[in-house]
């Protein structure tokens, strides 16, 4: 299901660099990491905590004030899980402006010790003795809703696409000048908080999905609301006179759903500078 690539400086750097909050509509400068863990259900409480008043918590946000490209940092809990079930249960997320890059490793120490009192070594040792790392990824963020953000409690549904050969820029014009439209309604009725659009940029091949698209709802009940009826509505309301079934047919063409995964918001940050 995802890859798992070698934790180097590079991506132990991107587990703590940033993902709350995605401030503009559209982006072309946005990326995300994803780091897919797996925590046993009798550790679930400590790691949980150690991010949300631990050492973690003291780390993430020290690295935020530290990074003038940090946008947000959250970790967030499968709720459900698409078909095949995934092996990670958690997700740290985590976004900023432009590629992320390799931190100076003297200052990376110093940083480390600093906020936790602990030797980056002897931190990662502890994230490690909590989690195991099942994969992760990095994501360019074509396109968002104005004032995305997510808070402690939200629900996120993560719709992994496989899109067609050869048809990612079609598949990005498709969603921002349909999907955004329509969810910038959606956003408006208060039917729910935020949605975003981005592919994978790395790893860049032997994925079941190459694309996502994130919606944020409040609560699970409001996740839960939304069916077919609600949707021909809505695309009616924003786009008067045109065909719903020619639209569905465009999309399908264009991508198919490799799964769908639902996340519960345990902790997030946003940068205090």
């Amino acid at each position: 299901m995802y890859k798992i690539v070698s934790t180097s400086s590079l991506a132990l750097a991107l587990i703590f660099t940033a993902a709350k909050a995605y401030p503009q509509q559209t982006t072309s400068e946005t990326y995300s990491t994803s780091l897919f863990l797996k925590v046993l259900p009798e550790k679930e409480a400590a790691f949980i905590e150690f991010y949300k008043t631990g050492a973690g918590a003291k780390v993430v946000q020290a690295r935020q004030k530290a990074d003038p490209d940090a946008i947000g940092w959250n970790l967030r809990k499968l709720a459900f899980g698409g078909d095949p079930a995934p092996q990670a249960n958690f997700v740290i997320l985590a976004a900023g402006k432009g590629v992320p890059k390799e931190p100076d490793p003297v200052k990376r120490d110093e940083l480390y010790r600093t906020a936790s009192g602990m030797s980056y070594a002897d931190y990662m040792q502890k994230v490690r003795s909590m989690s195991e790392q099942i994969g992760q990824t990095i994501s360019h963020l074509h396109h968002m809703t104005d004032g995305y953000i997510t808070v402690e409690g939200d629900v996120v549904v993560a719709t992994r696409l496989k899109v067609a050969t050869g048809k990612m820029n079609e598949m990005a014009d498709f969603e921002r000048d349909f999907r955004m439209a329509m969810s910038q309604a959606r956003v408006k009725d208060g039917r729910v908080k935020a949605w975003s659009f981005g592919h994978l940029a790395f790893p860049g091949s032997e994925q079941t999905y190459d694309a996502t698209e994130a919606v944020v709802y409040k609560d699970l009940a409001s996740a839960m609301a939304t069916n077919t009826g609600t949707a021909m509505t809505n695309f009616a309301k924003v786009f008067p006179g045109k065909d719903y079934a020619r639209y569905i047919s465009d999309r399908n063409a264009l991508s198919k759903i490799a799964r769908t995964d639902v996340y519960r918001v345990m902790v997030s940050y946003r940068p205090q500078k």
